[in-house]
C-alpha cells in the first residue's frame, strides 16, 4: 500500500522540499505497520519508531482507555517525561474529544466495541506544519484499519483455541465413570475457559425441587457442601429451571434475587448455568468472581456447552447405576455400558465429515440395544428437510430412507410432535401410524419399535429409531432410557458439528463480501506454489484494485461503498472457475489465484473481469455507481520460490497500472522478464 500523492502547497518550494524529506520515512513506517502481527506490536511501533524516524518529534506516548479502568500508557518513546505529565492532567477523556496542550498532537489509533475500548497516541513536537500533521493523520487512519484486521484475526485464533480446549475437556468428561471424577474434570476444565474465583456443582435430588452441592472449589467455608437449595424458594434457581438457560449477574450484591448461601457476601459477578440432559434439568453450575461485571453472555454460552457435556456424563453414570441395580452385575449390562460410553467418546469427534460417524453410531446402537434396524435422521424442522440419514443393523436394508412427509406419518412424526420417546410393542396395530406405514411394518416383519427425538435447547434436530424383528422380545424401560441418552448425545454432537463448520467458515472468509480472506489466500497460495513446482504446472495470479474507491465513500457514504465491494466480489466470483480462489486482499483490493492457468489465459480472465466492471454498475436504491479497476497479472516463474514473491510481482504490476492512468491491465512479458502493458 502506498501513501497518496503530495497535496499542493501554498508555501512554495520550501514546503515541497520538507514534504520530500518526510515522505521516505513515512512510507517505510506505513509498510512496517502492514507487516506487524499483533495489536501490541502495532502500538509499540508507533511509540518507539516515530521519534527515531523524525527528528522533529520529541516524544510519543500510546495509551488506551477503558470505561472500567480509565486510561493507561501501553507504549512510549523519546523524551516522554513532560508528555506523560500532560497525559496525567487529562482526567476526563472521550474518543475524538481530546484537549491537548500546545505543541502536542492527538491521533486515534484503535477502537473496539467489546470491551468498550479506545486509544491513541500523543505526539510532542515544536516543528508542526499542516502537511506534517496531515501525513501523520494518514498513518493513523492506516493503523486503525490494520488494528481492526489484527483484532479480527486474534478473535478467530481465540475461538479456535476455545473450541480446542472445549473439545479436549469434553473428551475427558465423557471418559469418566465416577461422579466425583466428572465434577473434578468439569471444574478444572471450566477454569481454562471461564475465569472464576469460586465455582460449585449442585445436583437435583429426586424430589425435583432441591439442589444439593456435590462439588465446589474456591470457598473458605468447608460446610458449603452441606448446603441444599429449594428452587421453589429461590428466585434465581426457579427462573433458570423454568428458562433452562443461564443467567448472568453483573453485580450479585445489587440483585435482590441473589442469596449469599454459605456466607458468600463477597461474590460480585455470578453465572448460574443449568446442567441439562436433553430437556431435563439434572443439576446446576454456579460460577463466581469477586469483581463486578466480569462475565458476558459469551462466558455463559461456553459454560452451558460444558454443562451440557456434564449432563450427558452424569446421566450415563446414573444410567449405569440403574442398569447394575436391575441386572445385578450382569455381563450384558456391563457390555452395554462400555458400548454406550464408547459411543459418547466417538460422538465427541463429530467434526468434519458427519456421514461415516452417523453410520458407525447406527451400527453401534443396534449392537447396544440388540436391534435389527437402527435409523438416524438429521432434520431441519423449519425447512422440513432431511439433512442426513444413516442406518445400521443386520436388517437395515429393509428400511431405506423415506421423504420428510412419509417420516411424519409414522411413530417418528408422533415423537417429533410430542417431543418424547415413542414405544410400540410387536404384534399390534399402532393407531399413531398411517395405513401405509403399518403395511410396511407388517411386510418387513417389524416388531417392537422405539423412536427417540434428538432435542437441543427445545428444538427437534433429528430422530433415532430402533426396530427389532418379530421373533424378539419387546424393548423395555431400560432400552428406552438408553436410546433417549444416545439421542441426547447425538443432538449435542450435531450442534457441535454445526458450530465447528461455522468457525471454520469464519476463519477463512471475509465477513463483508463472503469471499476468502487474506490469511486463507496465503495458506492456499503456498500450497499451490509447491504443487506447481512439483508437477511443473502453470500458476497465475491477478491482483486488482477498485479505482478511486475513496471518492465513492466520500460521495455516497460508506454503506454504499460496502455495497460496491459486495457487488464486485459476487460479480467476479461468477466469472471464475470453481477451482479458482477469489480473496479480499485488503480494503478495496482483491486477489485471484488461478491454478493451472498460464499467463495468456490469466490475461483473458482479467480482461473478462475488466470488461464486466466497466459495463456493470452497482445499483442501489438511490444511486447507480460506476466502478473501474486496475489490474496486475503475473505468472509463476522459476525465479519465484514462494507465493509472496509471485504476489509481489503482481503488486508491482498493479501499482504500474495505477501510475499509467488506472482502469487498465498490466502484465509480465515472459520473453525478457520485464513489465509490459496490456489493454
Amino acid at each position: 500500500m502506498t501513501l497518496p500523492e503530495l497535496p499542493p502547497q501554498a508555501s512554495g518550494a520550501s514546503a515541497e522540499e520538507s514534504a520530500l524529506v518526510w515522505l521516505q520515512p513515512m512510507q517505510a513506517f506505513a509498510r512496517r505497520v502492514m507487516t506487524l502481527r499483533t495489536p501490541k506490536q502495532l502500538m509499540h511501533h508507533w511509540a518507539t519508531s516515530l521519534p527515531r524516524a523524525f527528528d522533529a518529534i520529541e516524544a510519543a506516548v500510546v495509551f488506551e482507555h477503558e470505561e472500567a479502568h480509565g486510561h493507561q500508557v501501553v507504549a512510549q518513546g523519546g523524551r516522554v517525561r513532560r508528555l506523560l505529565s500532560s497525559l496525567n492532567t487529562l482526567s476526563t477523556l472521550e474518543a475524538g474529544h481530546i484537549q491537548t496542550p500546545e505543541g502536542v498532537l492527538w491521533l486515534t489509533l484503535f477502537d473496539a466495541e467489546a470491551p468498550p475500548l479506545w486509544g491513541g497516541v500523543l505526539i510532542k513536537s515544536d516543528q508542526w506544519s499542516p502537511l506534517f500533521e496531515r501525513y501523520l493523520e494518514l498513518l493513523a487512519a492506516l493503523t486503525i484499519l490494520a488494528y481492526r484486521a489484527l483484532l479480527h484475526a486474534d478473535t478467530t485464533d481465540r475461538y479456535r483455541h476455545l473450541m480446542h480446549t472445549l473439545h479436549a475437556t469434553t473428551l475427558m468428561i465423557v471418559s469418566k465413570h465416577q461422579l466425583d471424577s466428572i465434577f473434578s474434570q468439569v471444574l478444572s476444565g471450566l477454569a481454562l475457559l471461564v475465569p472464576y474465583d469460586s465455582a460449585s456443582i449442585l445436583l437435583l435430588e429426586e424430589d425435583q425441587t432441591t439442589f444439593r452441592v456435590a462439588a465446589a472449589v474456591g470457598f473458605e467455608n468447608e460446610r458449603i457442601k452441606d448446603i441444599r437449595i429449594d428452587a421453589q424458594n429461590d428466585a434465581l434457581f426457579q427462573e433458570i429451571v423454568r428458562r433452562k438457560t443461564p443467567i448472568v449477574l453483573g453485580d450479585a450484591q445489587q440483585d435482590a434475587r441473589f442469596r449469599a448461601y454459605g456466607g458468600t457476601t463477597h461474590i460480585r459477578s455470578w453465572i448460574g448455568v443449568p446442567i441439562r440432559a436433553g430437556e431435563q434439568i439434572v443439576g446446576m453450575l454456579t460460577i463466581d468472581n469477586v469483581r463486578p461485571y466480569m462475565y458476558t453472555e459469551e462466558h455463559a454460552r461456553i459454560a452451558l456447552m460444558l454443562a451440557d457435556q456434564a449432563g450427558i456424563a452424569i446421566t450415563n453414570v446414573r444410567l449405569l447405576r440403574r442398569l447394575h441395580q436391575m441386572v445385578e452385575a450382569s455381563k450384558h449390562a456391563a457390555r452395554r455400558w462400555r458400548l454406550l460410553n464408547a459411543l459418547g467418546q466417538r460422538m465427541a469427534h463429530l467434526t468434519d465429515d458427519v456421514q461415516p460417524l452417523l453410520e458407525e453410531i447406527a451400527h453401534s446402537t443396534a449392537h447396544v440395544l440388540d436391534a435389527d434396524r437402527v435409523l438416524i435422521y438429521w432434520l431441519d424442522m423449519e425447512a422440513r428437510q432431511i439433512l442426513g440419514f444413516a442406518s445400521g443393523g443386520p436388517s437395515q436394508h429393509l428400511s431405506p430412507q423415506v421423504s420428510f412427509e412419509e417420516l411424519m406419518q409414522g411413530l417418528t412424526g408422533w415423537a417429533i410432535r410430542h417431543r418424547k420417546t415413542a414405544v410400540s410393542p410387536k404384534g399390534k396395530r399402532d393407531p399413531r401410524e398411517s395405513d401405509a406405514v403399518a403395511h410396511h411394518r407388517q411386510q418387513t416383519q417389524g416388531g417392537s419399535t422405539l423412536v427417540a427425538p434428538m432435542m437441543f435447547e427445545g428444538r427437534v434436530v433429528g430422530t433415532i429409531t430402533a426396530i427389532r424383528d418379530l421373533h424378539k422380545d419387546d424393548f423395555d424401560e431400560s432400552d428406552r432410557e438408553v436410546l433417549a441418552t444416545i439421542a441426547t448425545q447425538m443432538a449435542v454432537a450435531l450442534q457441535n458439528h454445526q458450530l465447528y463448520i461455522a468457525l471454520q467458515r469464519q476463519a477463512k472468509t471475509d465477513p463483508l463480501t463472503g469471499v476468502y480472506n487474506r490469511r486463507y489466500l496465503f495458506e492456499v497460495g503456498e500450497r499451490e506454489v509447491a504443487r506447481s513446482q512439483r508437477l511443473n504446472l502453470p500458476l497465475s495470479v491477478i491482483l486488482f484494485d477498485l479505482d478511486h474507491f475513496k471518492r465513492i465513500n466520500d460521495t455516497y457514504g460508506h454503506l454504499v461503498g460496502d455495497r460496491v465491494l459486495v457487488h464486485v466480489a459476487r460479480g467476479v466470483q461468477r466469472l471464475l472457475r470453481s477451482s479458482d480462489i477469489l480473496a479480499r486482499y485488503g480494503g478495496e483490493e482483491f486477489a485471484i489465484l488461478l491454478p493451472g492457468l498460464p499467463l495468456d489465459r490469466a490475461l483473458t480472465v482479467a480482461a473478462r473481469i475488466h470488461t464486466w466492471m466497466r459495463s456493470t454498475p452497482c445499483k442501489t436504491d438511490k444511486h447507480q455507481v460506476h466502478v473501474t479497476g486496475s489490474f496486475g497479472v503475473a505468472t509463476l516463474l522459476p525465479s519465484m520460490q514462494t507465493f509472496s514473491a509471485l504476489l509481489e510481482v503482481a503488486d508491482d504490476l498493479l501499482y504500474r497500472a495505477k501510475e499509467h492512468g488506472r482502469d487498465r491491465i498490466e502484465t509480465l512479458a515472459l520473453e525478457d522478464d520485464t513489465h509490459a502493458a496490456s489493454e
